[in-house]
């Protein structure tokens, strides 16, 4: 359907495919010799199309053959023109080669010709093209019939080809069309403000299967082609459009084993594989019935078909009905694939299905709003997973994630989560952790302070208003407030559309009754920042703020919101003055914060009356104070021993990264004994008590937390012991996969290969037998793992065959700029020396692009590292990898600071553990 609209006439361009010309002829004249004259064009922001220029329908048809380097298309784009006009702006691919073109209306048909567009705004270099028709058309419907050749794209982006298993495995054709790159595919109007319903024909070789976002309607064999007729989609932008073509396994869910009210749903992989996709066919089952209880709404769509993909520049992707992943997102091997594998599935399938409502059914209209896509489902999928599976605990993972992006956000150079888009540069450079972590961290926040109850009202409220159409920021805030009745829009305002993390400054006073809490808010800023002091823009932030206490047995909270610079909370409470405050209650607050020493210490003292997740965040908060130069590094060690005997996982999981924030900031402490011993005394009572092998009907979160204890001990702690351990178990794996718990088997791999004890031949023999996505994925880690001068470099160099999809760079190459001083300096050089051949493989689009590269320059923590990482980047890197660069900078600036500005004075070793 097309919304009342009168449907566009069946793929008009075949019946006057007869009468197409070319479109490099110029028309002689107009109609009755009429001069055309040239349209304005009134564009809503740079880089975007004029307005009054509307598709309402699209109809394709395209013959791919993967085998082959290029494709061919044809159709016809039915446009709503508010106007007479004779030029039309739309997007093309800037290699794909147009053929034909002609403008119809009614009765009227005539040729077009095409050139790249030009005037304020427009962007041909993005692929913006102009078409002139060769006379004026009249307004309202018209057509625009194309017939079109283009290549598949070398770099994973648009439509493109990929060979599974290497140079010897089958072709296949895949797309990844967000965020602008549907362009390369057919010519179109390729912003997410056009939704509207496409009719898809793919003509394949008959040996091949494809798939696309509507269930396939006609089967029509021609030799040695089959042409697939799919049914008119939903109304969809362009960037959701998707089709999979190969040699494809099918593996689907019986009907009578869904809920009632699912769709038809399958998994397709390369050519034997299909059985790793069943456990993900099962989870979506099971997850698809909790997203629409909360939506209040069925699953949008006609079909759902999860495709693993053999080479995928992204991590996932949420086409309408056909979501795409890399197959280590989505396929699991039950010999090989751990628990953290599996809850990892999980997540990411989660987050893609919550898009089909939150992103598919209600879009964003321009890429500024991205975040309502990213963080909400981001936010979303931790609710759903524990919804389903509540012992995953996924929300307290969502705090690790914000504790994380705060990092990223004390950066001058950090963005705002609602920032301008201009360009496709603009756009590939949202899709960031501002964007997914701490818009997820401000609806988090959000959602505590209204509440569950009239968050999930004002959900459905905005659902309901703008199903199937475009929506923006303000009309969440609105759907939000209406539900709430707070001024949602003024406090979420205050930290989505400005960069920077508050800072709250609690101080108890207890010569009142009742007692209360002093606040102050300022704005974080760690030693050698170059962000701005001071509030931003002289304003405030407007933070929901609370502030929990003890009571009796029991915790008690208090809520306000800080809305000045300063503010008090009284707690009303019959205890008298607490033994201690924690200034952000269930760390759901979207802000750091400080408090005396005093206060500091009596939380440390208290810990374990404290609620959990305020001892989770009480590391990561002492840490901040170290890095802002409010507490010295001698404090925070002890801290870490005090809180180190400790079965909760996230809890272990801060000390890891406790005692990485150190070695990696004082990297020259790494073979001190005095560092080795300290590091003993943090982890070793949670090696102790997990030991090497899984016992019998082990808690899960003891399995995930095992390798990260066992990991860092062996990289920062030394033991012989423990080294000798990890390379037998390397060992095993080596020559059997299966041989050692496949949670363990990443670390003792990688650090295995750090310490020298494999060598390049036997992990590059280890990736060429590789049947599943996690032996390969950690085959190519343990490679980049490798040490300076004994195999490393030879990685490198072999990185860049065929024998390396180009889709894998990051993992090996990820592993090596996470090494040591000497491996940092040797990839460095590599990238030097192979800059060319490395950005002609690297993706265009996500974590692993070339743009992105620069930012390594932030794992250096010394003068020298740095200043050479950016005399590199600077000559080399692109120019949308600008911000990038200072990103990568300024990361590096901070920890040199921390280093030069703070001694670290380690405990002897014979020291008590307390």
């Amino acid at each position: 359907m097309w919304h009342g609209r009168r449907p566009v006439r069946p793929l008009l361009l075949f019946a006057l495919s007869s009468l197409l010309g070319s479109a490099c002829a110029t028309p002689q004249g107009g109609p009755t010799g009429a001069a055309i004259v040239q349209d304005k064009a009134v564009r809503p922001g740079p880089g975007r199309l004029p307005e009054g220029i509307d598709p309402v329908g699209y109809a394709l048809e395209l013959t791919i053959d993967p085998r082959r380097e290029r494709f061919q298309g044809q159709g016809s784009i039915a446009i709503e023109l508010a106007r007479p006009r004779a030029h039309l702006w739309l997007h093309a691919g800037r290699d794909m080669t147009i053929q034909s073109v002609r403008c119809v209306h009614g009765d009227l048909s005539v040729e077009g010709t095409i050139s790249p567009a030009a005037g304020d705004g427009a962007e041909p270099k993005a692929g913006e093209i102009m078409v002139r028709c060769a006379q004026i058309m009249p307004a309202g419907r018209m057509e625009l019939a194309m017939r079109w050749d283009a290549p598949f794209d070398p770099r994973l982006a648009g439509p493109y080809r990929a060979r599974a298993d290497g140079a010897d495995g089958g072709w296949y054709a895949y797309t990844q069309f967000e965020a602008m790159d549907a362009r390369k595919a057919f010519p179109s109007f390729d912003e997410p403000r056009w939704k509207v319903p496409f009719r898809i024909t793919l003509r394949i070789p008959a040996t091949m299967r494809g798939f696309s976002n509507a269930p396939v309607v006609q089967t029509l064999p021609q030799g040695e082609w089959t042409k697939l007729v799919f049914a008119e989609t939903r109304p969809l932008p362009t960037y959701l459009v998707a089709w999979v073509v190969g040699d494809v396994d099918v593996v689907g869910i019986e009907s009578q084993a869904l809920t009632p009210g699912l769709p038809p749903l399958r998994g397709l992989t390369v050519a034997g594989r299909g059985e790793q996709v069943r456990p993900a066919l099962e989870m979506a089952a099971q997850m698809l019935p909790v997203l629409q209880d909360y939506f209040g709404r069925p699953y949008p769509y006609a079909k759902l078909d999860l495709a693993a993909l053999s080479e995928f520049g992204a991590g996932a992707m949420e086409n309408a009905g056909l979501i795409t992943f890399r197959e280590e997102a989505l396929l699991v091997d039950p010999a090989t694939s751990g628990e953290r594998h599996l809850r990892g599935v999980a997540s990411i399938l989660t987050h893609e299905l919550a898009h089909q409502w939150f992103g598919n059914l209600v879009t964003m209209p321009w890429w500024d709003d991205l975040w309502l896509n990213e963080a909400f489902a981001t936010w979303m999928a931790a609710k759903a997973v524990d919804a389903w599976r509540p012992h995953y605990d996924k929300r307290t993972d969502l705090l690790g994630g914000k504790l994380w992006v705060f990092g990223e956000d004390v950066l001058e150079a950090a963005r705002a989560v609602r920032n301008p888009v201009h360009s496709m540069a603009d756009a590939e450079a949202a899709f960031d952790g501002l964007t997914y972590v701490k818009g997820a961290a401000v609806l988090t926040m959000i959602e505590r302070w209204i509440g569950e109850e009239a968050f999930q009202r004002g959900m459905r409220i905005y659902m309901d208003r703008h199903a199937w159409g475009g929506a923006t920021a303000e009309d969440l805030f609105r759907a939000l407030g209406e539900s709430s009745g707070q001024d949602v829009a003024g406090v979420a305002r205050t930290f989505i559309e400005r960069p920077g993390v508050p800072w709250v400054e609690a101080e108890l006073v207890c010569d009142g009754s009742p007692p209360s809490v002093r606040l102050t808010q300022g704005r974080y800023r760690p030693l050698g920042s170059a962000a701005p002091a001071g509030l931003p823009n002289g304003e405030p932030w407007r933070i929901p703020v609370c502030v929990e206490w003890p009571e009796g047995a029991t915790t008690r909270s208090a809520c306000t919101l800080l809305d000045g610079p300063s503010g008090t909370l009284p707690l009303e409470t019959t205890a008298g003055c607490p033994a201690w405050i924690h200034p952000n209650a269930d760390e759901a607050g979207y802000y750091r914060w400080t408090l005396s020493d005093q206060g500091l210490l009596s939380l440390v003292s208290h810990r374990d009356a404290l609620p959990r997740r305020a001892r989770i965040g009480l590391l990561d908060q002492a840490w901040a104070m170290v890095a802002a130069g409010r507490l010295e590094p001698a404090a925070f060690l002890k801290a870490a021993e005090v809180m180190a005997p400790t079965a909760d996982r996230h809890l272990a999981q801060q000390l890891v990264s406790a005692v990485g924030r150190v070695r990696g900031t004082w990297e020259e402490l790494g073979g001190r004994p005095e560092f080795q011993a300290w590091v003993g005394r943090v982890l070793g009572p949670s090696a102790k008590r997990l030991g090497w092998a899984p016992r019998p009907d082990e808690a899960e979160d003891d399995t995930l937390l095992r390798p990260a204890v066992l990991g860092a001990l062996a990289r920062a702690g030394g033991d012989a012991r423990v080294l000798d351990r990890v390379t037998a178990s390397a060992r095993t794996y080596l020559s059997d996969p299966a041989g050692i718990p496949p949670d363990l088997a990443p670390v003792v791999l990688r650090e295995a290969a750090r310490m020298g004890r494999l060598s390049f031949e036997e992990l590059r023999g280890l990736l060429g037998r590789a049947n599943a996505p996690a032996v390969r994925v950690n085959a190519l880690r343990a490679l980049g793992s490798l040490p300076a001068g004994r195999g490393l470099e030879e990685a490198l160099a072999w990185s860049l065959t065929d024998a390396v999809r180009a889709q894998d760079l990051r993992h090996l190459h990820g592993a090596a700029w996470g090494g040591d001083a000497s491996e940092r300096r040797a990839i460095l050089a590599f990238v030097d020396a192979r800059w060319i051949d490395l950005v002609g493989r690297l993706p265009t689009f996500g974590w692993g692009s070339a743009a992105r590269m620069p930012e390594r320059i932030g794992r250096f923590c010394d003068a020298a590292g740095r200043d050479a990482a950016r005399a590199l980047f600077e000559d080399k890197a692109p120019s949308q990898g600008s911000r990038h660069l200072r990103l990568g900078l300024e990361k590096a600036n901070l920890c040199i600071a921390l280093r030069a500005s703070r001694r670290v004075d380690l405990p002897p070793t014979d020291e008590d553990t307390p």
